[in-house]
């Protein structure tokens, strides 16, 4: 599938699934993980911008760090999947608004 560009205030995302460990190394399991998800923030990397995107902040004077290949967090349940040529639900692509972004990574962080 051809990347999809994002127009105006919107922000192309790939997210970034959570994989727990233990204290002591061991991943945890998949009912764990599940409700560790539930409360935590939403992390994914940033694949295109549009051309409007985070341009408030650059009106107001303000620097906005964020770049292609960045890794931000966002706001829970926000945003639209894409479905491919066929139909099928893409879950490693996400579509959000700018104001949605709501930090970015470290980049010892963002490490995927």
């Amino acid at each position: 599938m051809n990347e999809v560009i994002p127009i105006n205030y919107c922000v192309l995302v790939e997210p970034i699934e959570v994989e727990l460990k233990s204290k002591g190394g061991i991943i945890l399991a998949t009912d764990d993980k599940k409700k560790f998800e539930q409360q935590a923030q939403v992390k994914a990397k940033i694949l295109a911008i549009g051309e409007l995107a985070f341009e408030d902040q650059l009106r107001n004077g303000l620097d906005c760090p964020i770049k292609v290949g960045d890794i931000v967090y966002h706001q829970r349940h926000v945003g639209m999947r894409l479905v491919d040529a066929t139909g099928n639900l893409r879950l490693d692509r996400l579509i959000i608004k700018d104001l949605d972004v709501v930090a970015v990574a470290p980049k010892e962080d963002g490490n995927v």
